[in-house]
């Protein structure tokens, strides 16, 4: 049985992290998880939620948590990609809208008083004239829209969890590319069955499996599972050249009637096939939540929800006047919500298991700060 002093079990953008943090202060880490498929279809192990080319990095947020965990992450942004000489971070800016605020506690109300108290660098435009400086996009008239320049943009959330392992094991970090099906807990520390049977011991272990933990240590932190469907548009060369100046753009209609809302789109990026696709996600209102692993991996094997894809083509098409892609595709997701809506620090038996889950779909920008403070909770700093 290989002995490690650490163990980090869900090698994805929270647990990445964490790796390269504790590994800064051990060269006995074992860092534990699939890779990503090949083959979605035929894969019957877990996956991952960070298999994609962008999500949106920004500072501004309508929560301050949030916000503070988004410029801790993205102040280490260069250090990651110097260190590993990996680019996962492009500074193209983002923007935000929603109604025009008459109440303090409207949603771009929020937004715009937590970046005033965190200094952000934005700008507040009526949608009439924000529509007017960038016709490539429209927002609903009366609507506020927030530009953010100065550290929004987006990641690549592929290349930031490799950018993560690399330094990791350049550190000394052991890499193990097998799942955990079982995690037991002993008086000397955890004992950690793989998918090939072979056992691991660890003085501690850090569980961060995000929507598979709970299923992995068979007890209920109050997640809200919820799978999400994702819409890509692939760009012919003369709309990647229209639109490549595009930020990230969230809109936020706050309308209980609508089925679809709070839409997230990225710009045209570059993905493993050699096309351009531009993204957009939302949220899916009456959803069916997953209730075993299994259940969740089959999720993943499907085309997603066509309820959700139909509502996300209409966003898209509403946000960008005149597109038009060579062709519409969808994917699967998972969001992992928690009953406060922060991500999940929990010491589960005392100075052997650890929880860090919970991404509340705001986790992969600030995932290096999630890291490193469940980093410090298993080193006891």
């Amino acid at each position: 049985m290989n002995k490690f002093e650490y163990a980090i079990i869900g090698p994805g953008l929270i647990g990445s992290a964490a790796a390269r943090y504790i590994s800064q202060q051990s060269d006995s880490v074992a860092v534990i998880g699939n890779a990503e498929p090949s083959d979605w279809y035929n894969h019957d192990e877990n996956f991952g939620s960070h298999y994609d080319q962008g999500r949106i990095t920004r500072k501004l947020d309508s929560k301050a948590f949030w916000s503070e965990l988004a410029i801790a992450s993205i102040e280490a942004y260069p250090e990651i990609e110097e260190k590993s000489r990996i680019k996962f971070y492009f500074d193209v800016g983002s923007v935000q809208a929603g109604k025009s605020p008459v109440k303090t506690d409207d949603y771009v109300a929020k937004i715009a008083a937590v970046g005033m108290a965190h200094m952000v660098d934005f700008q507040n435009h009526a949608s009439e004239a924000f529509n007017e400086m960038q016709p490539l996009l429209y927002f609903p008239d009366g609507y506020a829209v927030l530009e953010e320049k100065g550290g929004a943009g987006y990641i690549n959330p592929r290349d930031l969890v490799q950018a993560q392992l690399n330094i990791s094991v350049g550190q000394g970090a052991t890499l193990i590319r097998q799942q955990v099906n079982q995690v037991e807990t002993q008086t000397d520390g955890v004992v950690l069955t793989l998918g090939s049977g072979e056992q691991i011991q660890a003085k501690k272990a850090l569980v961060t499996a995000g929507a598979w933990s709970e299923f992995l240590l068979k007890r209920s932190f109050g997640f809200n599972i919820r799978p999400r469907t994702i819409v890509l548009a692939r760009l012919g060369e003369s709309e990647v050249n229209r639109l490549k100046s595009l930020p990230s753009v969230i809109l936020h209609h706050d309308d209980p009637q609508r089925e679809v809302d709070g839409f997230y789109m990225l710009p045209p990026i570059l993905y493993p096939d050699g096309h351009v696709y531009m993204k957009i996600g939302g949220s899916l209102n009456k959803l069916r939540h997953p209730e075993s692993a299994a259940e969740l991996n089959n999720w993943f094997k499907t085309m997603g929800s066509e309820r959700e894809a139909a509502g996300l083509k209409e966003a898209m098409f509403g946000l960008v006047p005149g597109l038009n892609p060579d062709s519409l595709h969808t994917k699967t997701c998972v969001v992992t919500g928690t009953p406060d809506g922060k991500p999940i620090w929990q010491e589960l038996e005392s100075n052997r298991l650890y929880l860090c889950a919970g991404g509340n779909g705001a986790a992969a920008k600030s995932s290096n700060e999630i890291g490193r403070r469940a980093a410090v909770m298993v080193l006891n700093q």
